[in-house]
């Protein structure tokens, strides 16, 4: 009964070997074939810069703002009918 066994197990490695190859064919047969183009991206290395020269730009104070935008009259700006 071994033997049976190992014939039944040969059998299925055979076929699924075959419909195997099969599936590889009808994949490769539907890949579209690689075309030579001319329009692939290369990549280029950024242009090294000295950091040396390098000079770092203050924040403005927030109280500029503020005084830009300070009402200048004490008035109250409620208009129309308002509470």
């Amino acid at each position: 009964t071994l033997k049976e066994e190992k014939d039944v197990v040969d059998g299925k490695l055979a076929r699924l070997r075959k419909s195997s190859k099969e599936l590889e064919d009808i994949i490769e047969s539907r890949r579209p074939a690689e075309r030579p183009t001319t329009n692939k991206a290369k990549f280029v290395k950024a242009a090294e810069r000295p950091t040396t020269g390098k000079v770092e730009t203050a924040k403005k104070p927030a109280v500029r703002y503020a005084e830009m935008y300070k009402r200048t009259s004490k008035r109250s700006t409620v208009r129309g009918n308002q509470r």
